[in-house]
């Protein structure tokens, strides 16, 4: 049904905002097997319930990545590489998080279980990373975070961060014709479901009305000119202009680039390694 609404259709699209929660599904693992490559060296795990990915467990710096997808999708091979190239470099341990989301959870049941899977890991000093809706979910989790002292993050970097669910920006329009991946009708299905009853400009679905940053955190943001998530990223850094945020929009890239094989994601990734190297920002 999902699926369906997702494509446009009005009529399941209304049937389905109004039985989702209805509907008991529980969110399946990360189904793991050997024939799965990208898998090795990761050690599964469960912290408070969450099925959890682990590399270099021995590790002292500590990040905490969370996976692109609507809301909705599981993660891609694309994303255990990137974080296994990523860890090799920066000598980080990685939790790479199956957080929970739709059909079964919304933004604040998510984050509520989130602040007890924290709670459950040793590390208190973080970096937080995500790209796409887990990159708004890594900008949301950051504020309530430290808004209830839960731990302190160092760092944040995020790829084509998802910042406004409801896709309401004037400017997106001059994006559609570009963007080759995502499809705002699309997104808007899922982020409303997603979103609940919030208010619209509640941070714990779009980050993007987040504006008041503690503690000067330095915060990455990569993203391509030729998606529909740029507008809201450029709103989100034009109102947090006095705080360490550094962005970077390659030209004529498209949503996630970072992930897929081309000369651009090689440049992307070098930028997200020596800020995470570097004390200096």
């Amino acid at each position: 049904l999902l699926k369906l609404a997702s494509s446009g259709n009005k009529l399941i699209t209304k049937y389905t905002l109004k039985n989702i929660n209805k509907i008991p599904i529980i969110q399946k693992s990360y189904k793991t097997n050997i024939f799965k490559t990208w898998l090795k060296g990761f050690k599964q795990k469960y912290i408070h319930g969450i099925q959890t990915f682990v590399y270099n467990e021995k590790k002292e710096n500590c990040l905490v990545y969370f996976h692109g997808g609507a809301y909705i999708s599981n993660p891609m091979p694309q994303h255990f590489k990137f974080l296994k190239k990523l860890a090799n470099q920066i000598n980080f341990k990685i939790y790479f998080v199956m957080y929970p989301h739709l059909p079964s959870y919304n933004c604040e049941q998510s984050i509520n279980l989130l602040s007890g899977w924290f709670k459950e890991i040793p590390e208190n000093n973080i970096v937080l990373g995500g790209d796409s809706s887990g990159g708004g979910l890594a900008l949301a989790l950051y504020k309530y975070l430290t808004d209830n002292n839960l731990k302190n993050i160092l760092k944040i970097f995020t790829l084509s961060p998802w910042l406004d669910v409801s896709l309401n920006n004037i400017k997106i329009k001059d994006k559609e014709n570009l963007d080759k991946i995502l499809k705002p009708n699309n997104l808007k299905v899922l982020g409303k479901l997603w979103s609940k009853q919030l208010n619209e400009n509640n941070y714990m679905h779009s980050p993007k009305h987040i504006t008041d940053i503690k503690n000067n955190t330095p915060h990455l943001i990569i993203s391509g000119s030729h998606e529909i998530l740029a507008p809201d990223i450029e709103e989100f850094c034009n109102n947090n202009k006095n705080s360490n945020i550094l962005w970077y929009e390659f030209d004529k890239m498209q949503h996630v680039f970072m992930l897929y094989p081309c000369k651009e994601a090689k440049k992307a990734f070098s930028k997200v390694k020596n800020f995470l190297l570097n004390d200096k920002f």
